[in-house]
């Protein structure tokens, strides 16, 4: 019960915070457009941080609940050029607006790092957080 009451209240003051950003394109295709909050890049730990937005051209569907935009919480491992989402929110419409369909907070233990693919968005994004 109070580990939820804390995620809740993690996500909830995510929420507030992304009201101060300044996201920044990291490149779009015809399926999607990629982001980052420049405001939010930070150090946590022995890990950079920051917030990427991605937005999505058609509905994508989770559970039978539809959503067109991810905002999440994303943590890198500079040395293996890995990275994991530490908060993901799944919103209905794009930009991270209308009802939230879906959240999770992975705690910093459990974080399963994955590479980047050469050239991509979230390549791009690692250069941007880890040289900063």
């Amino acid at each position: 019960m109070k580990k939820t009451i804390m995620a809740a209240a993690l996500i909830a003051s995510c929420a507030t915070a992304m009201a101060a950003s300044d996201w920044r394109s990291l490149g779009a295709n015809d399926k999607e457009a990629a982001y980052i909050d420049i405001a939010s890049v930070s150090q946590i730990g022995d890990y950079p941080q920051a917030w990427l937005k991605m937005n999505y051209a058609a509905t994508k569907i989770l559970e039978g609940k539809g959503y067109r935009s991810l905002v999440s919480l994303t943590f890198y491992n500079r040395a293996a050029k890995e990275s994991a989402h530490r908060i993901a929110i799944l919103y209905e419409r794009l930009d991270g607006e209308g009802d939230k369909v879906f959240d999770y907070l992975t705690p910093v233990k459990d974080l399963r790092f994955t590479p980047a693919a050469p050239d991509s968005f979230g390549d791009v994004g690692m250069l941007i957080v880890c040289t900063r």
